[in-house]
């Protein structure tokens, strides 16, 4: 029986308000950037550095970075069913991300407000797609991995989620995700 629901922050409750523009940079083919986007996602850099670093590697001003950063909108229609959700589940978001630009989204008492735990790699050590990170989301939860389903973009996060056994659904859009979930939990 499920008993939680994990949401994914960047790519699902906070999408792009310019689709398509540019590729993300923590989604790029350049080793480096990737590796740069890890540094953050496990907070071993701040937010500042991590900016400045995709600035010299893309040859960019600091701006152009921080345009291309900022270009997420929270996703109000998937935060309002969250709440619906919220009435018979417990809520999670868990994110690859650092704290400084979670913040900018969902600060301290938003996160409270809208969900039962928010669980931020930079904070943990751990980040998705590795199995402990959704083991750690469900013990947060009080849950156990069988009774929990994990909302993501990215299908190796989905995969890891159901490595530790968590039931997964691939984020392409929100109908898709309300009617897939909504088939999850009626399965019950």
């Amino acid at each position: 029986m499920i008993k939680a629901v994990i949401f994914d922050c960047f790519g699902v409750l906070c999408v792009e308000s310019q689709p398509g523009t540019t590729q993300p940079l923590t989604k790029s083919d350049n080793p480096d950037l990737r590796d740069l986007a890890g540094e953050g996602e496990y907070g071993l850099i701040d937010a500042a550095t991590l900016r400045r670093g995709f600035a010299d590697l893309l040859g960019q001003t600091l701006d152009q970075v921080a345009h291309r950063l900022d270009r997420f909108a929270r996703n109000d229609q998937l935060l309002t069913y969250t709440q619906q959700l919220r009435k018979a589940y417990k809520i999670a978001m868990l994110s690859n991300i650092g704290p400084d630009t979670m913040n900018r989204f969902f600060p301290d008492d938003q996160r409270r407000k809208f969900f039962d735990e928010a669980i931020i790699s930079s904070d943990v050590g751990m980040v998705k797609p590795h199995p402990e990170i959704f083991e750690y989301t469900c013990r947060k939860l009080g849950v156990d991995t069988s009774e929990a389903v994990m909302i993501d973009d990215t299908l190796a996060n989905c995969e890891g989620a159901r490595q530790a056994g968590l039931q997964a659904i691939r984020y392409e859009s929100n109908a898709q995700t309300i009617t897939d979930l909504n088939r999850i939990l009626k399965v019950q």
